[in-house]
């Protein structure tokens, strides 16, 4: 038959491992290029902001960062190459050794705001409860700082 393979086919990923695989994806510092740009940005006016974009699979986190003295507030979009993805509800968490420092909701469009908070590394993790969480250790929460 045309379609009939010799061969036996290979069994169907168990969903134990398709879940570990799914627990927690690394969210990697994207270099700034002219067109990155935070999409939609709902920062105010300020001497001192900073965009960052971070990426993971399908996934980009555009973050805005601005201060004011040692404060600072970030906000920014989460997007996904696949449009049928639903970020609405996602948990957001800002920690430091360990301990919460801010939390916010993402909306129907993909937008966060938090803060403000004292500059400084924060490890940033993203939870959608239907999928993978993404994180991102130390990242550096100051426009100022590289």
């Amino acid at each position: 038959q045309f379609l009939q393979s010799s061969g036996q086919p290979a069994p169907p990923e168990s969903a134990q491992t398709f879940q570990s695989r799914l627990q927690s994806l690394l969210l990697t510092l994207i270099p700034p290029s002219p067109a990155a740009v935070l999409r939609g940005s709902r920062l105010r006016g300020s001497s001192r902001k900073k965009n960052v974009v971070l990426g993971a699979e399908s996934v980009r986190v555009f973050m805005g960062l601005e201060a004011d003295d040692d404060r600072v507030t970030v906000s920014g979009q989460i997007t996904d190459e696949n449009l049928d993805a639903n970020w609405e509800g996602t948990l957001l968490e800002l920690r430091r050794s360990g301990a919460r420092v801010a939390v916010t909701l993402v909306d129907e469009d993909g937008y966060f705001e938090c803060g403000p908070l004292t500059t400084g590394p924060a490890d940033l993790k993203i939870s959608s409860g239907q999928g993978p969480i993404f994180h991102i250790e130390g990242l550096e929460l100051n426009p100022a700082g590289e």
